[in-house]
């Protein structure tokens, strides 16, 4: 039978089919699933030793070790122990290869003379690994790897319901998959994609208008009080007073709760703990090339190293100026968020994000996996580029389609750009590499998200939003 004239050709039909909602929405998660499956296999086989007796050490490396250990140690009823060396080597001992165990002791934090030294992270933290704490240490590092993993495609649902539709699951999840700092974060088994997902639910309940719940979910931060003590620049700018009181409950209650297996005194040895950190961060090579943060970026470039400790006198002099550059980006954040107090940012758009991005920046000290918090604010962006508005949902393919197109705002798509560019190289060198971290790459990930703090807050003095009802 002929053809009927009228009949679309096969390649028009072919495109028709293509358009269909489920068809695309298929095709994204096949490719989404695909880059995610190939990111799980070299994460989960990165650090295979054949001739190691476990045929993997990526249960040994601190980053996740420590805090195993710190679950180990609760489980074990040494609560009141946590920052207590000769305590943490018998736990280590009980657990590791000799030689694994040795490797870890070494990297812990120690005060002469006091006995008193461990992981950095606080005694809430032993509470979050205690399940894991029950098993061995190999075991329990896949199962976090795996939890990582189930908590990829969480925060991508989680952007989903924020944007209200606007931003696809599955893109969400992409631009996780190719954001800086992934791959460490599932490889080492660490804990900032659990992060991201608190910062991702609180945000999401407090813009739904549920602020004491969002507050709460908020102040589970403190199981890494840095970011909690950051993040809580956010709310404090913004007015959200019922925010600010739930997180300072929610942890004032997480502490309280701990001293009953741990004590006061354990809080003291960890803040001594803390404190030797600090000086550690200004010296040791391997903690300033993998930190992202503010104050280490003088010192990767002034500072000479032997034996991987720096040697330089002038060191006061490269310290005050990465504390300079971290005073000047908090104040500037604080300022233009003063500045517009009358009409202070929402939950979504670009004043948000600025806010969001300069609680980040203004994080004391952070390795290269927690530039994942940042995601959250890049959402945000990406959604309020998308160009739609807040009561209506567009198509998502339109939307993914303007993006690529040319659709975002000419200045954000060149900072776009400039993340994007040098972290695919990044994430390459990742892949190539065999899932082990990059050790002296430039910091291209923080220069570009302060240069996209710097473009929010331009945006948010030249077009300031209309005044906002607080709710508090």
């Amino acid at each position: 039978m002929e053809q009927d004239r009228n009949d679309p050709p096969a390649l028009v039909r072919f495109g028709q089919f293509l358009m269909r909602p489920r068809v695309r929405a298929v095709l994204a998660w096949a490719a989404i699933c695909i880059v995610a499956v190939l990111f799980f296999y070299y994460a989960w086989t990165g650090y295979d030793r054949p001739n190691h007796p476990e045929g993997n050490i990526g249960h040994v490396y601190i980053d996740f070790s420590g805090q195993w250990l710190m679950g180990r140690m609760l489980a074990r009823g040494e609560g009141r122990f946590l920052y207590n060396k000769a305590h943490l080597g018998q736990a280590i001992q009980d657990a590791y290869q000799p030689h694994d165990a040795e490797m870890i002791d070494s990297w812990l934090i120690e005060e002469e003379g006091t006995g008193v030294g461990g992981p950095l992270y606080p005694p809430i933290h032993a509470f979050l690994f205690y399940p894991l704490g029950l098993m061995q240490p190999q075991p329990a590092y896949r199962l976090i790897q795996c939890l990582n993993f189930l908590l990829t495609f969480v925060i991508g649902f989680l952007a989903r319901k924020l944007t209200r539709g606007r931003l696809w699951a599955s893109v969400a999840v992409g631009v996780l998959l190719g954001f800086p700092g992934y791959g460490g974060a599932i490889s080492l088994g660490q804990n900032s994609l659990l992060s991201l997902a608190l910062l991702l639910l609180g945000w999401l309940l407090m813009d739904r208008g549920r602020p004491w719940l969002g507050g709460a979910v908020w102040g589970l931060l403190a199981f890494k009080p840095v970011w909690a003590v950051s993040f809580f620049l956010v709310p404090l700018l913004m007015r959200r007073w019922r925010v600010c009181a739930a997180m300072a409950l929610t942890g004032l209650a997480l502490v309280l709760l701990t001293l009953p297996f741990v004590g006061w005194h354990t809080w003291l040895d960890w803040l001594a703990v803390g404190r030797i950190a600090s000086a550690h961060y200004t010296t040791d090579e391997t903690w300033i090339f993998l930190s992202r943060d503010l104050q280490g970026v003088p010192r990767r470039y002034l500072l000479h190293f032997i034996d991987g400790i720096a040697t330089d006198e002038n060191r006061l002099l490269v310290n005050r100026l990465g504390l300079g550059l971290w005073l000047t980006v908090a104040a500037l954040t604080v300022l233009i968020a003063l500045w517009r107090w009358r009409r202070p940012a929402g939950f979504s758009g670009t004043p948000g994000a600025f806010l969001l991005l300069g609680a980040w920046l203004s994080c004391f000290h952070f390795m290269y996996y927690d530039v994942l918090l940042a995601v959250l604010p890049v959402y945000l962006l990406l959604d309020d580029n998308f160009g739609a508005s807040r009561g209506r949902k567009p198509p998502e393919f339109h939307a993914v389609a303007g993006t690529i197109s040319g659709g975002l705002r000419p200045r954000l798509a060149l900072l776009a750009l400039l993340f994007l560019v040098p972290h695919t190289a990044d994430g390459i060198d990742y892949l190539v590499t065999n899932g082990k971290p990059i050790f002296h790459s430039p910091p291209f990930d923080t220069f570009c998200l302060l240069a996209l703090w710097a473009w929010c807050g331009w945006q948010w003095l030249r077009h300031p939003i209309n005044p906002t009802a607080v709710a508090g």
